[in-house]
């Protein structure tokens, strides 16, 4: 399913955002695909195939935007080094 949204714009906003898109649509697809993944709301892999991406390439896309793709606090990665361990 696909739909289409008529959006206005603003100016100054598409200043701040022309020199990384040619397009707007591309420029509104993936800010939102981005925020769904900061908002875990998606996978990196479903984030890939939303833009049309590699797995790999979205990733740098997403760091490169201030989204870790490691989104732990210091507990929650010493849990996951336990478990990490625990199964080897």
């Amino acid at each position: 399913m696909s739909a289409t949204i008529d959006l206005q714009l603003d100016p100054a906003v598409w200043d701040l955002i022309s020199a990384q898109y040619d397009d707007p649509s591309d420029a509104v697809r993936e800010i939102v695909v981005l925020e769904l993944y900061r908002r875990h709301e998606i996978s990196s892999g479903k984030a890939a195939e939303l833009l049309g991406t590699t797995r790999v390439d979205f990733i740098r896309r997403a760091s490169d935007a201030g989204i870790p793709f490691f989104d732990m606090d210091g507990s929650e990665l010493d849990d996951e080094v336990r478990r990490a361990v625990s199964e080897a």
